[in-house]
């Protein structure tokens, strides 16, 4: 919810576009995390917890998903269509 705040204050201020498009994408950026947990509860979990407890940065998250899931959360995101 923070980062769809952030996004919608951030597009007010430049105009770059729509409010509440960016919103939505704010909102939204990280909804494949969902699919990951849905699928790799355990595993997911625990790599999350490694992030924290080693404070690693997003792209080693990235890394580690690819690694042991195939895909990104960022990639689910673009293939949920399907």
């Amino acid at each position: 919810m923070g980062c769809a705040l952030a996004a919608n204050a951030l597009a007010h201020q430049t105009g770059v576009c729509s409010p509440d498009d960016a919103f939505l994408a704010g909102l939204m950026h990280d909804i494949g995390r969902l699919g990951l947990l849905r699928f790799y509860r355990y595993e997911y979990e625990k790599m999350l917890k490694r992030l924290l407890d080693e404070e690693k940065s997003h792209s080693v998250l990235l890394k580690w998903e690819k690694e042991s899931f195939g895909v990104t959360h960022a990639e689910i995101e673009l293939e949920s269509g399907r």
